[in-house]
C-alpha cells in the first residue's frame, strides 16, 4: 500500500500545514498516487507511487530552476537510446517542475500517524543514475 508521504521544496512563505505542492510557494511529489503538485491542490500524473522501503530523492538544477525526483537511485526523467547510431532522447516522466526560483527549503509532508522515515540532506549522499 503506497504511503501518504510527499517530498519536495518550499519557500519560506509557504504554509506549514498540508502536503508539499498544495499551497503557494511549494512543489511536491506524492507517494500515494505518484502525482506532482505545483502550488495548487491539483496534481498531474508524474511517475509510479512509492512506499515503505523506497528511497526517494528531490534535486534541483539551480541555474535553470528545474526540479526532478529519483526513486531507488533512478532519475525519474529522461532516458536515451540509439536508432541507427543516432542518439535520441525519450522523455519518461520528465522534469517535474521548471522555473522554480528563490530561497528554497526541503519539505516532507506526512499524512499518516506512526510513520517513520529518514531524511538525508547532504548532497554527497544524493545518489542516482543520470542518463547521459
Amino acid at each position: 500500500m503506497p504511503s501518504i508521504i510527499g517530498i519536495g521544496l518550499c519557500r519560506e512563505v509557504s504554509k506549514t500545514v498540508g502536503m508539499p505542492g498544495w499551497s503557494q510557494g511549494s512543489w511536491g511529489y506524492h507517494g500515494d498516487d505518484g502525482y506532482t503538485f505545483a502550488e495548487t491542490g491539483r496534481g498531474r500524473a508524474y511517475a509510479e507511487t512509492y512506499s515503505s522501503g523506497d528511497v526517494v530523492g528531490c534535486g534541483i538544477h539551480l541555474e535553470s530552476g528545474t526540479v526532478f525526483f529519483t526513486k531507488n537511485g533512478v532519475h525519474l526523467g529522461k532516458d536515451h537510446f540509439f536508432v541507427h547510431d543516432i542518439p535520441l532522447e525519450l522523455t519518461l516522466a520528465g522534469d517535474a517542475f521548471r522555473g522554480v526560483t528563490g530561497r528554497l527549503f526541503p519539505v516532507v509532508g506526512i499524512g499518516e500517524s506512526n510513520t517513520h522515515l529518514q531524511v538525508i540532506l547532504r548532497p554527497e549522499n544524493f545518489m542516482f543514475t543520470q542518463h547521459m
